[in-house]
Parts: structure tokens; C-alpha cells; sequence
């Protein structure tokens, strides 16, 4: 599903969308829980100016004039504690160091050479 900025009042007719709790709760009426966070357009529903929205479905030229590509959807991950502390050994594991790379493009930014 791809996100959007919306930049002017948004109207959508059709598709899906990918909205928080306090954007679809306004707008329930004209939609159809999918899954989640998914919702299926029943009845046109609007936007206003700086919400994001996932949307799949028509993407056209005008409305393509009406929002701005947005950046993909945050995801939290908890991370151990050892390794928020820096710490890469796990116990009863080999060394999980970072992978280093020469900065070398060619070869997708791997070393493929010889270790230094």
C-alpha cells in the first residue's frame, strides 16, 4: 500500500486505505473494515490537508496534484538490552560484529575481495 501526505482537501471514491484509529472513526460510515488498519471505500470519504494516508487504488493525474509521496510507516522494534548497550556477543554465540563494507558500489557495497 503506498502512503501519501495529502496537500489540499483529498476526496477518494474507491480503493483502499490505511488509516489510524482517529482517522477512521470520522469516516466508518463510509467504510468497510478489511483488516486491521484496512479499510475498503464504500462511500467517498475526504481528507484534509497534511493527513497521511496509505491508498490502493486508482492513482490518476489529478490526484496525483493533490498529495505528496510519503515515507513508508515507522515500525518499532524492541531491541535486547545488550545490544542497545552496544554489546554484539550473544551468550553461547560466535561474534555478531557489523558487516563492514569498503563502500565499494560494483558489487551491490559488499567487499567480495579478499579480508584486510
Amino acid at each position: 500500500m503506498k502512503r501519501f501526505k495529502t496537500l489540499k482537501i483529498l476526496t477518494l471514491a474507491s480503493g483502499r486505505l490505511q488509516l489510524s484509529n482517529a482517522q477512521a472513526k470520522p469516516r466508518l460510515h463510509n467504510l468497510k473494515q478489511i483488516d486491521g488498519d484496512i479499510y475498503e471505500i464504500i462511500a467517498p470519504v475526504q481528507f484534509k490537508a497534511g493527513e497521511e494516508i496509505g491508498y490502493d487504488g486508482e492513482i490518476n493525474k489529478m490526484l496525483m496534484l493533490d498529495v505528496a509521496d510519503c515515507p513508508p510507516m515507522s515500525i518499532s522494534v524492541d531491541v535486547p538490552s545488550h545490544a542497545a548497550k552496544g554489546d554484539t556477543k550473544v551468550k553461547g554465540k560466535e561474534d555478531v560484529s557489523p558487516i563492514k563494507t569498503s563502500g565499494d558500489r560494483s558489487a551491490g557495497g559488499l567487499n567480495r575481495g579478499k579480508a584486510k
